[in-house]
Parts: C-alpha cells; sequence; structure tokens
C-alpha cells in the first residue's frame, strides 16, 4: 500500500470517512474480526502472559518436549482469564486517577485561574503523568509537542482544560442514566461532535484530551490513544473502504517522514466504534458470566485495542521508522 504526505489535517478522505455508508462498512469489518482478536486477548490475559501456542512455539524452538512441560493452569480458563483481565486493567487505571479527577474539578480550576503560569508549568509540566512522560520521553517524534508545549500561552491551554471541564459536566448530565447511554444507535446520538472544537494546536490534541476526560468518566469517554488507533487499522484488516489515503487509521508526518497513527482522526467517530466494540465485549462477558462494570467500560476497551496493538508492536515498530527513499511519500506496508 501507499502513503500520500499532506501537510496537518488536509486529507482528501476528510469528509467520506463522516458518511453514514462508510462507518456502516468500517463498523462491519470490525464486528468480523472482533472474535478473532477476543481469542487472543483472553489466551494473552490482554497481552500479559504468553498464549499456551506462543509458549508452544517457543519451546520448540528450544527442543523442549512440548507435551510433558505443558501444564493446565487456570489461565487457560476462559472465563478465569476474561475475570482477571477487568480486575488487572481496573486496578491500573485506578493507580494515578486521583491527579485528573482534580485537574478538571471546577473549584480547582477556579483557583488558579490568576495563575496559569504555574498552572502550566507545575500542574501540567511536573505534576501532569501523562504530559510529564511525554516531556521527558526521548522520541524524537515528540519533539515538535516538547516546543510547543514550551511556547504556549498559559491563559490558552488553561482555557482548554475549563472547556473539558465543561464538556465533562454537560456530558455526564446528559447521560447520568448509564442505561439510556447503552441505548444509543447511531453517531449522532453519542453527542461527541462538540469535542472537535476544544483543544490546542499540536499541545492539546484529541489523544491529550480524551485520556484525561477518560481517566475523569471511562463510563462515558473513551481513550482515542495511539495504540486505539493502530489497532483500528488491524481490526478493519488494513482495508481502504474507499479511501484516497488507503487507510484512514494512518498518516504520513511530513516533518519527520514517518509513518503515524492517523491523530486526526475524529474522536466522535472513534468513540462509535469503541461504544460498539464495548458492546460486543459485553456480551461475550455475559455469554461467560463475567461482570463489566459500566462505570469502567471503556477500561475494558482500553484493555482490548492496547491488545491488538501490542500483538503487532513489531508491524508498528516498522512502519514508524523514517521512510526509504529519502521521503519520497511513499512506503510499503
Amino acid at each position: 500500500m501507499y502513503f500520500r504526505i499532506y501537510p496537518d489535517n488536509e486529507y482528501p478522505d476528510r469528509e467520506l470517512i463522516r458518511t453514514p455508508e462508510h462507518i456502516d462498512a468500517v463498523l462491519k469489518e470490525i464486528k468480523a474480526n472482533f472474535g478473532t482478536y477476543f481469542d487472543k486477548f483472553l489466551a494473552t490475559e490482554a497481552g500479559t502472559t504468553p498464549s499456551t501456542e506462543d509458549f508452544q512455539n517457543a519451546q520448540t524452538i528450544m527442543g523442549v518436549n512440548v507435551q510433558r512441560n505443558i501444564k493446565p493452569s487456570h489461565k487457560q480458563n476462559s472465563t478465569m482469564a476474561f475475570r482477571n483481565i477487568v480486575k488487572d486493567s481496573i486496578n491500573k487505571f485506578e493507580k494515578d486517577r486521583e491527579f485528573y479527577l482534580d485537574l478538571l474539578d471546577k473549584d480547582f480550576l477556579a483557583e488558579v485561574a490568576d495563575d496559569t503560569y504555574t498552572f502550566k508549568n507545575t500542574t501540567l509540566r511536573k505534576e501532569c503523568p501523562y504530559i510529564r512522560s511525554i516531556l521527558h520521553s526521548p522520541a524524537e517524534a515528540l519533539d515538535k509537542f516538547k516546543t510547543c508545549f514550551t511556547c504556549a500561552n498559559p491563559d490558552d491551554l488553561y482555557n482548554v482544560f475549563v472547556d473539558l471541564s465543561n464538556l465533562l459536566i454537560n456530558y455526564k448530565e446528559e447521560f447520568n442514566d448509564s442505561a439510556l447511554y447503552e441505548t444509543v444507535s447511531s453517531v449522532s446520538e453519542l453527542d461527541l461532535i462538540t469535542f472537535e472544537g476544544i483543544g490546542y494546536a499540536n499541545v492539546i490534541g484529541y489523544g491529550v484530551s480524551s485520556f484525561i476526560l477518560y481517566k475523569n468518566d471511562p463510563r462515558l469517554f473513551p481513550n482515542r490513544g495511539k495504540d486505539a488507533i493502530w489497532a483500528l487499522w488491524f481490526l478493519t484488516q488494513k482495508k481502504t473502504f474507499g479511501c484516497l489515503e488507503d487507510s484512514e487509521f494512518l498518516m504520513v508526518k511530513i516533518d519527520d517522514c514517518l509513518t503515524e497513527h492517523n491523530f486526526y482522526f475524529p474522536y466522535y467517530l472513534y468513540a462509535w466504534y469503541a461504544f460498539n466494540i464495548y458492546k460486543m465485549l459485553k456480551e461475550k462477558a455475559e455469554q461467560m458470566d463475567v461482570y463489566i462494570d459500566p462505570e469502567y467500560r471503556y477500561v475494558i476497551v482500553d484493555a482490548y485495542m492496547n491488545c491488538i496493538a501490542n500483538l503487532h508492536r513489531d508491524t508498528i515498530d516498522q512502519l514508524s521508522k523514517p521512510i526509504p527513499n529519502n521521503g519520497l511519500g511513499w512506503r510499503h506496508g
């Protein structure tokens, strides 16, 4: 396949990917491949352990008598594996959650309104685990973020978080009834199109914003991280669905000549796909007598998406390397 290079978000497929027919086609493909990845999700306990098949292959390579050395364990029990995934994913999610709850708290934001410099350079730069990890990352691909964050206007950054706080409050009021949320039957009913207007160029995009909302309320906001978008590419079997770009989930960063996840991919579309993946996970859980607490619905979706990305980590790493041929606009994949 080939990936053309376009600056910023000027993609010829921008409108196509928003059409009902296109969305339905993508969702149909996700549903067709969900089961295959779900089996691997359980077999590896969301990527935390080797599957029995992987274990057998490794022992074969090492010349070990596979049949004699494999011992049954509770991890071969699908129900137990699923319960472990749910429990472990929620425990991991809760570890640093308190900070993000405070970050969008209305009273806290009111307190720091007159000192946005400290908000930017202490609260965000030094105390926010997500942003701090990006600023301290050695990855060259994040250099632009670091520069833009340093140059960002503190007042404007602060206002983004006020907007996120307002969105959080209003959306929770709209879907206060969790049962009502699960009756949503269309992209428009999710009512997240307004999310596209919130952000700060090259600093607070869909990835950062969605993660912070996700940490505040994983009942309503899925985490649209890098691995989640890569996972959609694999879940849809890398199909193009008529896109001129070959994939709506990938892009090439023109400055770095790197193939990346499409960080302009609309959040409201990702939320729709994530919502449907949740319903598939929920159906499996009910069949297996596993309970997914709706308060953490998107924590389990996030675990599923991260597992898919981890299963294809070698491919992702390979495609993320600088494009050969001096970045002349294509890469085989």
